[in-house]
């Protein structure tokens, strides 16, 4: 279960950010394992998660270039669903190619519960994150 999912009676502020911070540190490491998510790491597992059963290495390009609003190399997009497999994120399947594809096979990706569980706790370290720059914002004005 994702540390984010313990209800917090006070969302982080400056006055109890360091017991707060301590709190997130214990549980992220027992949560996480030192499987650390990249930004670009993100995007691609949050592209197999909206694609479902049709994630495979070019959907996940094609999305991944939509939301990136940038060029994403196939090559690179590969290489970031190994590492999300390797980090047990997601699992993959071979699926046999039609005459349509002359034959080849397509690997087709999806989230594994830790994947899920791992966007829960970036969702949730964001909007925490976001929450203290909002207080931040009204102290100032």
């Amino acid at each position: 279960m994702a540390w984010c999912s313990v209800s917090y009676a006070a969302a982080p502020t400056l006055a109890n950010l360091s017991r707060w911070s301590a709190y997130y540190i214990y549980k992220r490491e027992e949560f996480m394992k030192g499987a650390n998510v990249g930004g670009f790491e993100e995007l691609i597992l949050l592209a197999v998660e909206a694609l479902g059963d049709n994630a495979y290495g070019v959907t996940v390009q094609e999305l991944a270039e939509q939301n990136a609003k940038r060029a994403v190399s196939l090559g690179a997009v590969y290489a970031a669903l190994d590492r999300l497999e390797t980090k047990k994120f997601l699992k993959s399947r071979v699926e046999a190619g039609g005459d349509y594809r002359g034959g080849r096979s397509r690997r087709h990706f999806v989230t594994t519960a830790e994947g899920r569980a791992a966007l829960a706790e970036i969702k949730c370290q964001r909007d925490a994150m976001w929450r203290l720059i909002a207080s931040a914002s009204r102290r100032r004005t």
